[in-house]
């Protein structure tokens, strides 16, 4: 999926969720006829979020590696010692 599909899902959702108007009540154009200039400026939006998704995608996928070589036996809540440390002092 490219960013210009996503920002013209995104324009769509935004259009649907305004009840198809512009903040004083005129009608919100369609994607074709928003022109290039204000299209570009939703391109350059779904760009950011594209890649801010990718880094997290990358993030949670480190940390299943890190968990899939984890021992699994300590990670199960219900195994969990706890353990007593005494009062602590402030």
């Amino acid at each position: 999926m490219t960013n210009t599909h996503i920002a013209k899902l995104m324009w769509d959702a935004y259009a649907i969720q305004a009840g198809g108007k512009t903040f004083d009540g005129k009608p919100l154009p369609t994607w074709d006829k928003l022109g290039d200039d204000r299209q570009s400026c939703w391109v350059a939006a779904a760009s950011v979020t594209a890649d801010r998704i990718e880094k997290l995608e990358a993030a949670l996928e480190d940390m299943a590696q890190y968990i899939s070589k984890a021992d699994w036996i300590q990670l199960k809540p219900e195994t969990h010692q706890v353990w007593d440390l005494g009062e602590i002092d402030d």
